[in-house]
């Protein structure tokens, strides 16, 4: 049987995201905080995004991911850890959404600036 990579990339994000959601609700149970249960989510999300970006490679032998630029699952993996712990940060220690939400914006305009630069040169 003939397996695109797109399909085996596909069959590894939903089985990754079927047992993020698993874990987040077993935390989410064990910390008696069901809100909690999307910022871990998205944090699990987000982390698997990173590794899939590190670990994605375009050699014709192996396996591949068929995503058309790893830097944009990296960028979105990053993006999503942040949110998930500036989210899981508030909770711990209410009262600064302020300062986390500023914490965010400068995040998301050194990321913009980096890519600007990066694509310009």
């Amino acid at each position: 049987m003939n397996n695109s990579g797109r399909s085996v990339g596909t069959g590894i994000a939903a089985g990754f995201v079927i047992i993020a959601i698993a874990v987040a609700m077993l935390v989410a149970w064990a910390i008696d905080d069901w809100i909690l249960f999307i910022p871990i989510l998205i944090l699990e999300c987000g982390v698997f995004g990173i590794f899939l970006s590190i670990i994605h490679e375009k050699d014709e032998g192996k396996i591949q991911l068929q995503i058309s630029n790893k830097a944009f699952v990296g960028i979105w993996g990053l993006i999503l850890s942040l949110i998930g712990v500036l989210w899981l940060l508030n909770d711990a220690f209410p009262g600064n959404f302020p300062i986390l939400f500023a914490v965010f914006l400068i995040f998301i305009g050194v990321l913009g600036i980096t890519l600007s630069l990066m694509r310009r040169s």
